[in-house]
C-alpha cells in the first residue's frame, strides 16, 4: 500500500510504502480444499462400492434360490419317476394281464377301463416330470418333446402329419410351467385336428427367433366357424385359457371347408 501526504500549500510529501499479506479465510486455505476433495471422492467410491456389493449379493441370493429350486425341482422330479412312477407301471402292466385273462368274462369291461384310467394317470405323471425336470429347461427339448407326442397322437389316425422345426443353436431356456402349458396347448390342437378336421394332411411349424417362440398348426381339413366353436366347445375355450396364460398371441384362421391354421407366438 502507497501513501502520500500533503500540506496546505498541496505539496506531496514523499510516498510511504506499506507492505502486507492477506490471509485467505480457514475455509479457504488450500490443504483443506484438498482434503475436502478428497474426501469426496473417497465418500464417493465407497457408495458406489456398497450399492454394488449390495446387487452382487442380491444377485447371489437370487442365483442360489435358483439353484435351490433347481435342485429341488430335480428331486420331486426323480422321487416321482422311482416312487410313484414305477408304482403306477407296476399297476397298469398288473391290470393289462388281468383284462387279458377276462377277455370272455363279464368284469372285463370295468377291468379294462381301470387300465384305461391307470394309462392317463401315467401319462399325466410323466408330463409331470418332464416338466419338472430342470435338464428340459430348454426351447429343444420343448420343440422335441412336442414331435414325439405329436406322432403318438396321429399314429392311428388317416392324416398324415407333416412336422418342421427350426430352432437355433443357441440355448434358449422356458420355465417348466410355461413348458407345460405350450405343450397342453398344442396337444389340444392336436387332438382336435385328429377328432374333428376330416382333413388328409396335417402340418406342424415349431420356429425360435431371437428368443420368441413361434407354433404353427394348419390342416387342410373342413374347418369351423371359430366364434361359434369358441363359445360352444370346451377345447377352443382351454386354447385361448392357456394362451391367455401364456401372454402369448394367438391367431386362428379357418372357414368351413377352407381347413383351419392356428398359430402361437410368445415371447421368452
Amino acid at each position: 500500500l502507497e501513501a502520500v501526504a500533503a500540506d496546505r500549500f498541496n505539496q506531496l510529501s514523499q510516498p510511504l510504502i506499506f507492505k502486507f499479506d492477506v490471509m485467505p479465510l480457514w475455509y479457504q486455505q488450500l490443504w483443506l480444499q484438498v482434503v475436502a476433495v478428497l474426501s469426496a471422492i473417497i465418500i464417493a467410491f465407497l457408495l458406489v462400492r456398497k450399492y454394488y456389493q449390495s446387487i452382487i449379493g442380491l444377485q447371489k441370493k437370487d442365483y442360489e434360490n435358483a439353484l435351490a429350486l433347481q435342485r429341488e425341482r430335480q428331486r420331486i422330479s426323480s422321487e416321482v419317476h422311482d416312487d410313484l412312477g414305477a408304482s403306477i407301471s407296476g399297476i397298469k402292466l398288473r391290470t393289462e394281464l388281468l383284462s387279458r385273462k377276462t377277455a370272455d368274462q363279464p368284469a372285463f369291461k370295468e377291468i379294462d377301463a381301470i387300465h384305461e384310467a391307470i394309462t392317463d394317470i401315467s401319462t399325466q405323471v410323466r408330463l409331470i416330470i418332464w416338466s419338472l425336470d430342470a435338464e428340459n429347461d430348454e426351447v429343444s427339448n420343448l420343440a422335441g418333446f412336442i414331435h414325439k407326442q405329436a406322432i403318438k397322437i396321429f399314429e392311428y389316425s388317416n392324416i398324415d402329419l407333416h412336422v418342421n422345426t427350426s430352432i437355433s443353436e443357441t440355448p434358449v431356456t422356458i420355465s417348466g410351467e410355461k413348458r407345460r402349458q405350450v405343450y397342453l396347448l398344442v396337444k389340444e390342437v392336436l387332438n382336435n385336428v385328429v377328432k374333428h378336421s376330416e382333413a388328409q394332411n396335417a402340418f406342424l411349424e415349431i420356429n425360435l427367433y431371437k428368443n420368441r417362440l413361434q407354433i404353427s398348426i394348419r390342416d387342410d381339413g373342413r374347418g369351423f366357424d371359430p366364434d361359434v366353436r369358441k363359445h360352444e366347445t370346451m377345447g377352443i375355450r382351454n386354447i385361448y385359457a392357456r394362451a391367455k396364460r401364456l401372454n402369448a398371441e394367438l391367431k386362428i384362421d379357418t372357414a368351413h371347408g377352407k381347413g383351419t391354421s392356428i398359430s402361437l407366438k410368445l415371447n421368452l
